[in-house]
């Protein structure tokens, strides 16, 4: 059903204020018009009853809240939809917040003991009346094409609720809260957010060139809020998708500028579950920003990479005083030199005259964040590292270099592929030493089998390393033992032979006087092992051929199966259910028995399922 706003002819922004200054149940009386966008308007609001809040939240789902206002949840549940109900909400949310306002002027200390629950769940930057309230006016479809138009306004106010999705998950100091949701009946949806006085950076980039120093810092708190976004805790992956400076507000405070990104309109959650509201093959964000992989349509592709490679834009157009890409937003042009990997950008930062002398590692920020390939990009916490370092040392400028001859070029190369290899090295030096710190913190949760896998996929890794990687390796041995120690005290004898194995593997690389203790506490484990391993290599050797072939072949039968197929592999399990008849569960482990016995009893039933069916 159409709300009245979507219904109604529009009208000037005066008009509607001065015909409907409040929204609905004067939870915020609306001053002025202060911004317009592509799908709606901006306001400056004051908040005239923030309880109100709270029954807008239960009457959009939030059922468990509407105690707080008085009514049992389970009675809203059964009048859920009921105008009057509606009505109930909203009169309890006023009369509540007239009290504690009533209260308050007695006694701060008794209004907050009060009515310490409800203030449990308002947002607690909500220390001013002033807000601002962004009103949802979808945008107009082709004229008289009413389907067009009903399908945009659809997708325009799913991009609206989404925006207020990402926006109530989040929770920086560089990104505007978001303190709720109102459908009100004249102004449509309104989301109340914090209000910003200060100016967009599309409004500041306008009065002239930006100090580098000032550049780097702002790009730092953009960075922040985005690593954030993609990495923070308390909530899923965000991506903004849509990072330019008329997203970006500038607010003046005494610590300085503080750089507030306000529009996640085409954000969206990066999870794998999450719904896309984006229409298959189009392509989304604003053309002069957009990185090579959201021209090609693919969600998919879109990850935090992109994100950076915005940033590094934005950060480009603050030193350059231009944006990276002109003013022209040629769509074709642009696509054009997006998608073809060899095709240099039109200009670098040294093609301006005023930064002819910028450093070397100033140039890099930019450059490497804007790199076609998404791989080769900073990720937000290297651009972070980075940007500081420049910040702190204050190397905006450097010497031009000298030109270099052909030869001087080819050393140069030379040279820096040699460092390159010795980078690589040891990048893979360090990769290895967090899988073994990740294995161990597999072990310190007692998920002893994951540790065991990760740390045998490890062994093969490192064990034709060369000498210098010894120490590393004589780590990864300490902790295999640990686990197969670990594993024997727990009755996990099954897992033993692979750990053992490849502990014995690791050993090999090292003289036997080099690491006495490591040797002795081996040997240990294999005498302490010696009773279990005829029982547990048969044990393995049922669930290899038993189980976890007869399962595979049967997953490959056709559909309704044969049954001498069926009968053969009823055969195969009886044959593992007889050698395993014998095994002493004390030995092989009480889990892994009983986890055998188990799938042998389920492999036999769903075998007679299955001959039953095509009887």
């Amino acid at each position: 059903m159409e709300s009245e706003a979507t219904q109604r002819p529009p009208t000037s922004y005066a008009e509607d204020i001065a015909a409907h200054p409040y929204l609905k149940n004067r939870i915020a009386r609306v001053v002025e018009h202060i911004d317009r966008g592509a799908f709606g308007a901006v306001y400056l609001g004051e908040l005239e009853n923030l309880f109100g809040l709270i029954a807008e939240r239960v009457w959009l789902g939030e059922s468990a809240l509407a105690p707080l206002l008085g009514i049992p949840a389970a009675e809203f549940e059964a009048r859920r939809g009921d105008p009057e109900m509606r009505h109930a909400l909203y009169v309890a949310s006023h009369e509540r917040w007239t009290q504690y306002r009533h209260l308050r002027e007695q006694s701060a200390e008794a209004a907050e003991d009060k009515f310490h629950d409800i203030l449990q769940v308002i947002d607690p930057a909500l220390v001013s009346r002033q807000v601002a309230i962004k009103v949802l006016r979808p945008a107009l479809g082709p004229a008289g094409d009413r389907e067009s138009e009903a399908r945009l306004a659809e997708i325009v106010k799913s991009q609206f609720l989404r925006e207020c999705r990402v926006l109530a998950a989040l929770n920086h100091r560089n990104i505007v809260r978001y303190f709720g949701l109102v459908d009100d009946p004249h102004y449509g949806l309104c989301m109340i957010l914090e209000y910003l006085n200060g100016v967009t950076l599309f409004d500041g980039l306008t009065k002239g060139l930006m100090p580098p120093d000032k550049a780097v810092e702002l790009a730092i708190g953009i960075a922040e809020a985005l690593r954030y976004c993609h990495e923070g805790p308390g909530h899923p992956p965000v991506l903004h998708r849509d990072l330019k400076p008329g997203n970006i507000m500038i607010v003046s405070e005494e610590s300085g500028m503080r750089p507030v990104l306000i529009d996640f309109g085409i954000g969206k959650f990066a999870g794998p579950t999450q719904t896309q509201l984006t229409m298959p093959g189009a392509i989304s964000g604003t053309p002069r920003y957009m990185a090579p992989e959201q021209w090609e349509g693919d969600s998919a592709k879109i990850t935090a990479a992109t994100d950076m490679y915005a940033l590094s834009l934005v950060l480009f157009e603050m030193l350059a005083g231009e944006p990276a890409y002109g003013t022209n937003d040629d769509v074709t042009a642009l696509r054009t030199m997006a998608l073809n990997p060899r095709l240099p950008h039109p200009k670098g930062l040294r093609d301006f005259e005023h930064l002819r002398g910028i450093s070397r590692r100033l140039e890099d920020l930019v450059e490497i964040g804007r790199r076609k390939d998404p791989s080769k990009r900073w990720t937000m916490g290297e651009f972070i590292l980075q940007a500081k370092s420049i910040f702190h040392t204050r190397i905006y400028e450097q010497p031009p270099e000298e030109p270099k001859s052909l030869t001087e070029l080819r050393i140069e190369k030379k040279i820096h592929d040699w460092r390159s290899e010795q980078i690589d090295t040891r990048i893979h030096f360090l990769k290895i030493e967090e899988d073994v710190a990740a294995a161990a913190q597999l072990m310190r949760a007692q998920r002893y089998e994951e540790a065991g896998a990760a740390m045998q996929a490890i062994v093969k890794d490192v064990l034709p390393l060369p000498r210098r990687y010894d120490p590393l390796k004589r780590e990864l041995l300490r902790r295999l033992l640990a686990l197969a120690w670990l594993e024997s005290r727990a009755g996990l004898f099954p897992a033993l032979p692979g750990a053992l194995d490849s502990a014995r593997s690791l050993l090999g690389t090292f003289p036997s006087d080099d690491y006495p203790a490591l040797f002795t506490r081996f040997r240990y484990l294999e005498r302490r092992f010696e009773p279990h391993k005829a029982v547990v290599l048969a044990l393995n050797v049922i669930q290899a051929n038993f189980v976890n072939d007869v399962r595979r072949a049967m997953a490959a039968l056709n559909c309704p199966a044969d049954p001498a197929k069926v009968r053969e592999l009823q055969g195969r399990v009886e044959t593992g259910k007889a050698m395993f008849a014998p095994l002493d569960p004390r030995l092989v482990g009480t889990a892994a028995h009983k986890r055998t016995s188990y799938e042998l009893d389920q492999l036999a039933a769903a075998l007679a399922n299955l001959l039953d069916a095509g009887r």
